[in-house]
């Protein structure tokens, strides 16, 4: 079991990876008031918050994300699998410090208005995305790296930046309204791609094929899944890229071909550009959950 807990600045820091050769259950108690977001790199825990009639209690997966505001004093119950080992991060940070941070952003001010605003001891919100590869990696080099003195906390204050940035992100919208009807066809559109990732219909097509017109379409998609069609693609032939890779069953021109490269240089620079490690290099070290 490795349980780092580090303090820095207006943040606490807390790195778990526990492998146990059978079940365990963990309990503990929040150290101050404040608002925790628990990034799952990998397997599955029962979480149990609170006590009494209050409790509330859910299973977290591998490549989710869970907040909420708990009291100093509120008792945490963690039951872990021996089959399937967690490694996970939780940040804790003090509500005022959050309010900092959203500035003016009136997105994530509503989302920390209902977050704050609560009745009893604590309250839970779900995450709008889950864990991306891109995030995997940094909870990985939370964990596995060489920084000591001042250069490790300039580090882990770059990595916590990166975790916070992408948690708000998916609270930030383009503030255009999508009609219900419209959110079920550009479910379609995001189906229809993702179905096709090597060789995706052009956007007329797209527009023909779920019945949007092609301003509809452009505009609702990026305001419900947070970026246009093809940069959505583009992650998402990425993503599906460093699953690949992580398995060591495939060459890096197989893994291009697959998600729609023809050239493995274009290839491995958008990879770099997304994840900062070349395709081959994942292939070599993978950071998958075996770790």
């Amino acid at each position: 079991m490795q349980n780092q807990i580090i303090h820095i600045n207006d943040y606490t820091l807390i790195l778990n990876r526990y492998r146990p050769k059978k079940g365990v259950q963990i309990r503990s108690r929040m150290l101050q008031s404040s608002v925790g977001f628990v990034f799952y790199g990998s397997g599955d825990a029962l979480i149990e918050i609170g006590e009494g009639r209050g409790v509330l209690r859910e299973t977290k997966r591998s490549g989710s994300v869970s907040v909420f505001y708990g009291v100093q004093g509120l008792p945490v119950f963690q039951s872990i699998s021996a089959e399937k080992p967690v490694q996970k991060v939780a940040l804790f940070i003090k509500p005022e410090r959050l309010r900092l941070l959203a500035g003016q952003d009136k997105n994530i001010q509503k989302h920390l208005s209902s977050l704050l605003d609560f009745r009893g001891s604590y309250i839970k919100l779900s995450s709008p995305v889950s864990i991306s590869p891109s995030v995997r990696l940094v909870i990985d080099r939370l964990f596995d790296h060489s920084y000591t003195g001042a250069l490790r906390q300039l580090y882990l204050e770059s990595k916590i930046n990166e975790l916070l940035l992408f948690f708000f992100k998916g609270l930030h919208f383009t503030g255009v309204t999508v009609r219900a009807g419209d959110k079920e066809k550009l479910h379609h559109a995001r189906e229809l791609l993702m179905n096709r990732i090597d060789s995706p219909p052009s956007l007329q097509d797209l527009s023909a094929l779920t019945g949007l017109n092609t301003y509809k379409l452009k505009k609702g998609f990026k305001a419900l899944f947070g970026m246009p069609v093809y940069k959505y693609l583009q992650n998402k032939r990425l993503e599906k890229a460093f699953e690949l890779l992580e398995n060591n069953d495939f060459t890096v021109q197989e893994v291009a071909w697959y998600v729609g490269y023809e050239s493995i240089g274009s290839f491995s620079n958008a990879f770099y550009k997304k994840f900062g490690y070349r395709p081959s290099e994942i292939s070599k070290n993978s950071f998958s959950d075996k770790k």
